[in-house]
């Protein structure tokens, strides 16, 4: 089986027309509007002791962005996309090319300006789901929508990759996929395994930057924020230990957290120090221990880029 002949080809993806697509944008726009809903309830439970919840008419905001920058993404990706799929004895293996790489980097970018971070959001994941391999080992079904000419190849509950062939590659992508699949031996999917040396060094760099983080004496007022710190380093250290749902769980609360601790030591830095007798302001926080503060603002970032990765990366 290693010996024998790799097949390659160059499918093109309708992004306006296909069926797939539409319905990937309308989970993904579902998801990230839920997940806004979420993240605000849960920042106003944080910071105000109550949920607060946004009103349906944000809404008529957050649609229309949503459906510009699908047509955005359309102008920079053009109509057609192309993808490149090889299948060999060990996966089916994709890449997007150098024009879908420049329009992820420009929707990030442009999110970024735009201070919208599901575009940013967006942006990030293009860039992490630009090329990659699906080991035949993972795949459990093998879907075949003959009237399209894809081939959906999946595990035991969602699509790992979809195959768009052309007429003439079809018939052999398809015979090619349905032999090499594991089907029912397949390697069922671990939520924790052995982690790798990646894995423990982003751990041990999170304990490092959280002991940064409470350096400066004025990031805590209260066991919440130490509490959400732990949470942090916990969730970079089981993402380390974890399969891809357990990383992406894991980053998004690490996320969450990170952004709140971020928050919380802005409003600290930034409150003016007042004379007690004559309500004169005669400093601001982030003048109290300079450096420790710029320790502690440094090892945020850290734990906020640590948890972005377990998120949107990918191991290897």
């Amino acid at each position: 089986m290693t010996g024998e002949t790799a097949l390659e080809w160059e499918g093109r993806v309708d992004l306006l027309s296909d069926p797939f697509t539409r319905r990937d944008m309308l989970r993904v726009g579902v998801i990230s509007i839920a997940m806004m809903w979420i993240l605000v309830a849960l920042m106003g439970l944080l910071a105000e002791g109550e949920l607060v919840i946004l009103p349906p008419v944000v809404l008529l905001i957050v649609v229309p962005v949503v459906v510009v920058l699908f047509f955005l993404a359309v102008v920079l990706l053009g109509v057609r996309l192309p993808i490149v799929f090889v299948l060999d004895s060990h996966g089916a293996g994709w890449s997007s090319g150098k024009r879908a790489s420049w329009a992820s980097r420009a929707t990030m970018v442009l999110g970024a300006l735009s201070a919208r971070p599901s575009a940013a959001g967006a942006g990030m994941l293009g860039l992490a789901r630009e090329s990659g391999t699906v080991p035949w080992q993972d795949v459990v079904h093998v879907r075949p929508y003959s009237d399209r000419r894809v081939i959906a190849l999946a595990d035991s509950w969602h699509t790992l990759l979809r195959l768009y062939c052309t007429p003439e590659t079809y018939d052999a992508a398809l015979a090619f996929a349905i032999s090499h699949a594991a089907g029912d031996t397949a390697t069922a999917p671990k939520p924790l395994h052995r982690p790798d040396r990646r894995g423990l060094a982003a751990f041990a760099l999170a304990v490092i930057a959280s002991a940064g983080v409470v350096s400066w004496s004025w990031t805590f007022d209260s066991a919440r924020e130490a509490t959400l710190l732990a949470l942090v380093v916990f969730a970079i250290g089981l993402a380390a230990f974890g399969n891809r749902v357990v990383r992406r769980i894991c980053g998004m609360v690490g996320i969450i957290s990170a952004a709140y601790l971020v928050v919380r030591v802005a409003i600290e830095a930034l409150d003016p120090i007042t004379m007690f007798s004559s309500g004169e302001v005669i400093g601001y926080g982030w003048e109290l221990d300079t450096p420790l503060l710029v320790l502690a603002v440094s090892g945020l970032c850290i734990l906020l880029a640590l948890s972005v990765i377990a998120l949107f990366g990918e191991r290897e």
